[in-house]
């Protein structure tokens, strides 16, 4: 170092003396001189000799590492190439120097611990390339272990061996670390020893070994790796068994403690259980392959391969090592078995968290390494190793049936634990019983799979029939159950797959699953009690889940496969049974377990296969539910639709599918016969007998509804004061009661009834419109009471008028309006259109709610399907003359007034526009309002087809700059539906397509007339804008295929020089919008919800 270097470190010496001096004019001015020296070149040399000096003072040192990082991370310009590597090399010495000095230990301790994960953290830029090598460099360091070792060796410095236990763990992390971490086995057990008797390092001391036994797995079958191993499993079953031992002990004293040993044993179990599973499935997949030289045993042999003599030319050695091996097996084995046997005691532990921590190791580890062995077992076939590979299997299998009955009593339910686990009703169980259940359940699908679904059904039945017979013999059915029930559970886990995958088989298989499902069909007869609801319900569960198990197979030539006519009417009988018992729960006052009931039926009945089966030979079963159904009332609340439906939704739907099917039966049986004759023996069998009763009963009760909200109204004195008259609460509930049933109703027309039934749909739609027609022509006078009512309160209330309000009652009434309204247009179109637009019109002005649009669109929808051309055979006997003028007529005057409902419509809801639940809704009435408009070209309609155009242009733009993803899709729909139908308008008029001026200020062309180009320019501009602006980024590749859509039907392909090529269209639109939209790729779009 110059005499200019050494002028300069005394400087910066007076400069920190004055930066932790007290005047603050000192102290900005050395914080300046300090900041411009760490940035001049060669400072390297001065930091340098600050920091090793042994004059210079804490401080100082402080500030020339502290200064030394920075040039080294944030400023490395300052550090050449050159002196950057001698700097390298002298800060090497200084860390191998102070590691001789005990109070630098824990520092030199901490810095290696950090280089490991520095080298793994994403966090730290580094190429590939360079970081592989580093890591491999690492990991072949043998210094850290030794370093390690001396350190924990230190018992009277603490914090040394705690910083040398994070290095362990944090060298462990590295791939292939074995050999630097082969510890020695005084230590080693030290390491376990910590773990039970030092709180402090308890922790610690299990996370180190954990690292140790993952150094094991990642470096591989090794003969570093099988040392190391070794030495871990020596005192692994003493410190598990002491951990556990000691936990319970301390339970009541000190919890704390005791949670801590736990999770120090399921750490070490855990750690463990994935090395004896990595080294063992080496082994069995090396033996399965025939590979007689895996490497457990650290010896000549390993040596001698590497000088190429192998050892499997010489006769008596080769005989000693395979022995050699076996015996290290056959200890990984019995490890293994440990470990397992460890965590299947911790799975029955009281706490949750306990619990679920054992069962973590079987799900990462165990089961996959299991499945693995079973797998590349029986997928070879090696000469030789048939008892290997038996022996093999054997453990394996018998550690998987060991974690089958550990998770059947880890689910099973504890007796007297509280009313909650007695309900019918899953979502009653406390909390943590539902989550073990639930990830006990994924966890034994998983085991049963690879031990094999048949061979897991059979035990299942068998432990079922055990407990069933034990259930019984006690006096008390209500108690004793739980054993019985989680059987069911745990069958319903695996039968039902089983079940469908042995019939597609066919043969023997299928003769096996029948005889499995006669089995299970007898188990659900004998639980389902309402004694035991919990019982009964999971009984119920498990039998619809399994519909084909109540299927007959067919009867098939040949010996071996033939099923007898008494099996037949065997299994008949027992599925009458098992019906008739159904039927009963539906009755029971348990609303619980009835409404179990009718989701079993529904899932049942959802089969197609059974469904037919059911109509075909349980015809009076299938009529008792319907008439059950009647006689409870029908629906008592509005159908969902969704999962979580009533017992009443559930039976309705039920229904519905048997009275389809009975249709479907009944035109199957008459295909020889005419259409009209299959129409009338269909509606003959399926109205009188499943779906004539559910619509007559729902009538009955609309209709009953109607007519008190009728008298209400016309009550004396109601329409004189409607300011002081409130609705009464019987009118509130009639409207309700007729807006449910008219659902109902609804349900059933487009449900029951198939194609084929056209005639008894049209039928039943008369019946029910009356009532539906009533109904609507009530709703303004009702919506009308109602204002004045909300009016009235919030002039009282006006300080709670901030508060949201239920909805109104009339909401209800309105829904199933509408929805009748819906079903019956896509049966009877045009009538329905004629009849119902005189209805909906006064409504829509200001609509109350946005089904009155869901409704228009189904008319709409319907009109436009009954005027398309058709070449159909049916469309030869149309009429002529002047019929066919007179239907003309008519039809002119269904499109004038839909014309009119539409433009209504749009202007009402305008005021809704920046709400999602109204925009999507009156976007996808504008999609099928556009392809109306060929059918609009009526010379009485111009003016407003035109204005329909223009409002339908607005609706796209405006919904093109929606972030919600159920307005942009919307929006995209009504794009291609009106540039389409505009395109084939100006086709039918044989217009030829001119280029039209486009104003980008006003959007529009010069023509009063919408073109084609002209429309289509705008809806490109106004989906450009929304896929480079608002839209969210999820929507660029549905933009894509609606422009090139547009594109295609306004015949500019050609601009871009795309053509038909979709692809590459997406291309050039992805680089117009500016690719990938940056910062908001995070956001989660919204859907169904506000936006």
């Amino acid at each position: 170092m110059g005499l200019h270097d050494m002028q300069q470190v005394d400087h910066l010496r007076r400069a920190c003396a004055a930066l932790y001096g007290t005047d603050p004019a000192h102290r900005r001015a050395a914080d300046s001189y300090l900041k411009a020296a760490r940035a001049r070149e060669g400072f390297w040399v001065q930091a340098m000799q600050l920091l090793t000096s042994a004059d210079s003072t804490p401080q100082e040192q402080f500030f020339a590492a502290h200064a030394l990082r920075t040039a080294a991370v944030r400023a490395q310009d300052v550090v050449a190439p050159e002196p950057g590597q001698a700097l390298a090399v002298r800060l090497a010495h200084l860390i191998v120097e102070a590691a001789a000095c005990e109070q630098w230990l824990q520092a030199v301790l901490i810095v290696l611990a950090a280089l490991p994960e520095a080298c793994l953290s994403r966090d730290v830029s580094m190429h590939p390339d360079r970081r592989s090598a580093a890591t491999g460099a690492l990991a072949a360091e043998a210094a850290a272990g030794i370093i390690a070792e001396h350190a924990l060796g230190q018992a009277a410095m603490p914090s040394c061996q705690l910083a040398a236990l994070q290095l362990v763990q944090s060298w462990g992390a590295l791939p292939a670390a074995a050999p630097a971490l082969l510890l020695s086995q005084a230590v080693v057990g030290g390491m376990h020893e910590a773990v039970l008797a030092s709180p402090g390092a308890s922790t610690s001391a299990a996370e180190a070994l954990a690292a140790l036994y993952g150094a094991c797995a990642g470096t591989g079958v090794t003969p570093a790796s099988c040392q190391l191993l070794r030495r871990l499993l020596l005192f692994l079953e003493c410190t598990v068994s002491g951990a556990l031992r000691e936990a319970a002990a301390c339970q009541q004293q000190d919890p704390q403690r005791a949670m801590q040993l736990l999770n120090a044993g399921i750490t070490l179990l855990s750690a463990a259980g994935a090395a004896l599973m990595g080294h063992l499935c080496a082994v069995v997949c090396g033996v399965a392959a025939g590979l007689q030289d895996v490497p457990l045993q650290v010896g000549n042999a390993t040596q001698q391969s590497k000088n190429g003599q192998s050892h499997l030319l010489i006769g008596k050695p080769q005989e000693q090592q395979q022995q050699e091996q076996q015996r290290d097996v056959a200890q990984l084995w019995e490890a293994l078995g440990f470990v397992a046997g460890s965590l299947l005691e911790l799975l029955q532990h009281p706490d949750v968290g306990v619990a679920l921590a054992a069962l973590q190791p079987w799900d990462e580890s165990l089961l996959p390494g299991l499945d693995r062995m079973l797998g590349s077992v029986a997928g070879t076939a090696q000469p030789g190793q048939h008892g290997q590979q038996a022996l093999h299997c054997q453990r394996a299998q018998q550690l998987l049936e060991r974690l089958c009955g550990g998770l059947l009593q880890c689910m099973t339910l504890r007796e007297g634990e509280g009313p909650g686990q007695a309900t019918a009703d899953a979502r009653d169980l406390p909390a943590d019983v539902r989550l073990v259940r639930k990830e006990g359940s994924e966890s034994f699908r998983v085991a049963a799979a690879a031990l094999g679904a048949g061979k897991t059904v059979a035990h299942l039945l068998d432990l079922s029939a055990q407990a069933c017979t034990t259930w019984q013999a006690r006096n008390n059915p209500a108690q004793g159950w739980q054993q019985l029930e989680c059987c069911l559970y745990a069958l319903n886990l695996v039968l039902p797959r089983h079940l469908g995958v042995q019939r597609q088989q066919g043969g023997v298989a299928a003769q096996q699953a029948q005889h499995a499902a006669q089995h299970a069909l007898k188990l659900c007869q004998a639980a389902l009690t309402v004694t035991a609801p919990k019982l009964a319900g999971t009984a119920l569960t498990l039998l619809g889940g399994m519909p084909e198990a109540l299927l007959q197979l067919p009867e098939q030539p040949g010996h071996g496969n033939q099923v007898g006519s008494e099996a037949q009417d065997c299994q008949a009988k027992v599925v009458a049974q098992l019906l008739a018992t159904v039927l009963g729960l539906l009755e029971c006052p348990d609303a619980k377990l009835s409404r179990n009931a009718a989701t079993a039926v529904h899932r049942l009945t959802s089969n197609p296969s059974l469904a037919e089966q059911l109509v075909a030979q349980h015809a009076a079963w299938a009529q008792q539910l319907a008439q059950l159904y009647s006689s409870q009332g029908g629906l008592r609340q509005p159908p969902t639709g969704g999962e979580d439906l009533s017992k009443e939704e559930f039976m309705l739907r039920a229904l519905c599918q048997l009275a389809r099917t009975a249709w479907q039966a009944a035109d199957q049986a008459q295909q020889g016969g005419s259409r009209l004759g299959m129409g009338q023996v269909g509606s003959q069998a399926g109205v009188d007998s499943l779906a004539g009763l559910v619509l007559r009963q729902a009538g009955a009760l609309a209709q009953a509804a109607v007519t008190q909200l009728l008298q209400g109204l016309i009550a004396p004195g109601s329409q004189q004061h409607y300011g002081q008259q409130k609705a009464s609460p019987a009118m509130m509930a009639a409207a309700r009661q007729c807006g449910t049933q008219l659902e109902g109703i609804a349900v059933v027309l487009q449900a029951a009834f198939p194609p084929g039934a056209q005639l008894a749909l049209e039928q039943a739609i008369a019946d029910a419109w009356g009532t539906a027609q009533v109904a609507l022509q009530l709703l303004p006078a009702l919506q009308q009471q109602q204002q004045q009512e909300q009016q009235q309160q919030s002039k009282q209330q006006q300080h709670q008028a901030h508060q949201r309000q239920p909805p109104p009652y009339t909401q209800q009434l309105l829904l199933g309006c509408c929805h009748v309204v819906a079903a019956a247009a896509c049966a009877a179109p045009l009538p329905t259109a004629q009849s119902a637009l005189a209805l909906l019109t006064p409504l829509l002005a200001d609509p109350p709610h946005f089904c009155l649009l869901q409704a228009l669109r189904a008319v709409v929808a319907g009109v436009v399907a009954a005027m398309q051309p058709s070449c159909s055979p049916e469309r030869a006997s149309e009429p002529h003359g002047q019929q066919a003028s007179a239907e003309k007529q008519q039809q002119q005057q269904v499109l004038l007034n839909l014309l009119e409902a539409l433009m209504l419509a749009f202007k009402g809801c305008s005021q809704h526009a920046d709400d999602p639940e109204w925009s999507a809704p009156a976007l996808l009435l504008g999609a099928v309002a556009a392809r109306l408009l060929p059918q609009l070209q009526l010379p009485a309609a111009a003016a407003s087809s035109e204005r329909l155009t223009q409002q339908l242009l607005t609706a796209v733009r405006r919904g093109a700059q929606s972030y919600h993803r159920d307005v942009c899709e919307a929006a995209l729909e009504l794009a291609v539906a009106l540039c389409c139908s505009i395109a084939v308008v100006q086709q039918s008029q044989q217009a030829p397509v001119a280029p039209a001026a486009f104003d980008s200020g006003t959007g529009r062309g010069p023509s009063a007339v919408p073109q084609a180009d002209s429309v289509a320019s705008q809806l490109v501009l106004a989906l450009l804008l929304g896929a480079a602006g608002a839209m969210p980024p999820f929507m660029m590749m549905p933009v894509a295929d609606a422009l090139h859509t547009i594109w295609t039907a306004a015949a500019l392909g050609e601009l871009l020089g795309c053509g038909d090529d979709s692809k590459r269209f997406k291309r050039q639109l992805k680089v117009l919008c500016g690719g990938k939209k940056k910062g908001r790729h995070m956001d989660v779009p919204a859907r169904g919800l506000g936006a």
